[in-house]
């Protein structure tokens, strides 16, 4: 009877190996996530312009300083501009347009006044 019983314990130990193996599989990973907006190669194409910069004329004179940063989780470039004395302050704010695969920029100035 013990043989017998032995037997029995061993078959039903070899029965559950498999329901103990799939219950330790891993889970199905989820589908990817979906990528995030602006993250396609041409949203950093102006990436090397990021940055601080002294901006110098032809000749070699200082013109001002100008900063650039990404925005918008990267969907967009912000331009800081100041002129040399501060005569002159600017933004621009540059956009890739995904639908016409072209960059687009609009540019805003400000001159000081010296009368107020």
């Amino acid at each position: 009877m013990k043989v017998l019983q032995q037997i029995v314990l061993s078959v039903m130990t070899l029965a559950t190996i498999p329901v103990a193996l799939a219950q330790t599989a891993p889970p199905t990973p989820p589908p990817g996530a979906p990528p995030k907006p602006c993250s396609a190669a041409e949203y950093r194409q102006f990436d090397f312009w990021l940055g601080e910069w002294n901006v110098f004329n032809p000749d070699g004179k200082p013109a001002g300083q100008s900063r650039i940063e990404q925005i918008s989780g990267g969907c967009a470039i912000l331009e800081n501009w100041s002129s040399g004395g501060g005569a002159f302050t600017g933004k621009s704010l540059n956009i890739y347009d995904r639908n016409d695969k072209q960059w687009h920029q609009s540019w805003v100035i400000r001159v000081a006044d010296d009368s107020n």
